[in-house]
């Protein structure tokens, strides 16, 4: 299967939404386009970003430190999003097995 490269026309245009310039977004598109093949794969976009002279590399943090920080917040924001506080008597709590905290009176 054949890949042309994307062109900007009236009916398509790229543009940028963070950390990128509009006139450089049909770059990265087409960059994109013939990277990916028509796959859609994180870890080829990484691998293509890898080289310096990639239009994508100055788009990702090489410091493998602050990648690491940046990977844990968001791990943390996921794990906020996952956990809810529920109203229940500690009977309900009790018979699904869960740990019941009595409310400290101030």
């Amino acid at each position: 299967m054949k890949h042309e490269k994307i062109k900007d026309s009236p009916r398509r245009v790229f543009r940028a939404k963070e950390g990128l310039e509009d006139e450089d977004a049909g770059i990265v598109a087409d960059f994109l386009n013939e990277a990916l093949r028509g796959e859609r794969s994180c870890e080829i976009v990484v691998n293509s970003a890898r080289d310096e002279s990639s239009p994508l590399y100055p788009l990702f943090e090489w410091d493998d430190s602050i990648c690491a920080e940046k990977y844990r917040k968001e791990q943390a924001r996921a794990v906020m999003k996952n956990i809810v506080l529920e109203e229940m008597s500690a009977e309900d709590v009790l018979s699904q097995g869960g740990r019941y905290a009595e409310e400290e009176e101030s």
